[in-house]
């Protein structure tokens, strides 16, 4: 279960869901996307209080996302500084999965070029 589109849910409401349709698993992160699991604000406080409140309902997080555009002109150290904190919040949450965006081609440039540049 994708959580990202559920943003405006709280957190706890978006896990109750998941429950109600027998879902065990659940992911998602990023800023501004589930404010919940900010990769660049995570601490052990909240590690542990997102565990908890998984336990609570039998789920675990199966991964953790981020599609930030790396090859947004301006964004690519912004980018990789919050790449570096996801893969630092799936260690922290003992999360084996993340799926993040390499990229999309800049505008005139082919897919290839874009990756040389």
């Amino acid at each position: 279960m994708l959580t990202a589109p559920l943003r405006n849910l709280a957190f706890e409401e978006v896990l109750d869901m998941a429950r109600r349709c027998n879902i065990c698993r659940a992911g998602g992160c990023g800023r501004a996307r589930t404010p919940d699991i900010d990769p660049m604000t995570l601490g052990p406080a909240q590690v542990e209080a997102i565990k908890q409140k998984l336990g609570e309902r039998g789920l675990e997080i199966s991964g953790l996302s981020n599609f930030m555009n790396i090859t947004a002109p301006g964004k690519s150290g912004e980018v990789q500084q919050v790449m570096i904190k996801t893969v630092d919040a799936a260690v922290l949450l003992a999360c084996q999965t993340i799926c993040m965006n390499l990229g999309t081609p800049v505008q005139g440039m082919s897919r290839i070029n874009t990756s040389k540049k």
